[in-house]
């Protein structure tokens, strides 16, 4: 039996992370809770861009745009970015591709990542 689901619940659900997720924080660890985030917390970069929601390569994508000015705070190796409100809650957290040393002081960059929700499979 096939599944579907409709784009407009993907897209809802994309911009909640869209209009909701004010900060990227690179970390050094995962982080499935906002406390853990912040534990894990090495830097942070406010009001990150995003493009609109489109279609993917299966179901529909959101992009965080490229970061090139995120402002590292601990000093530490950096495994994983997350998406946050600010406040209370995780969106998003995910490995980098490389892991990287951080000092506190300095800037950090991310390059454009894709939020993908993929259709379903039968």
């Amino acid at each position: 039996m096939a599944a579907t689901i409709h784009n407009n619940v993907f897209d809802a659900a994309l911009t909640v992370i869209s209009g909701n997720g004010d900060e990227v924080l690179i970390l050094s660890g995962a982080a499935a809770d906002y406390t853990t985030a912040t534990t894990n917390k090495l830097g942070a970069k406010a009001s990150p861009g995003y493009d609109a929601i489109a279609d993917g390569t299966s179901g529909r994508k959101l992009v965080l745009q490229a970061i090139t000015n995120g402002s590292v705070t601990a000093t530490g190796t950096a495994t994983h970015f997350a998406i946050t409100n600010g406040t209370d809650t995780v969106y998003v957290c995910q490995e980098l591709s490389a892991s990287q040393g951080v000092t506190s002081g300095n800037t950090f960059t991310l390059t454009a990542c894709t939020i993908q929700l993929s259709d379903p499979t039968a």
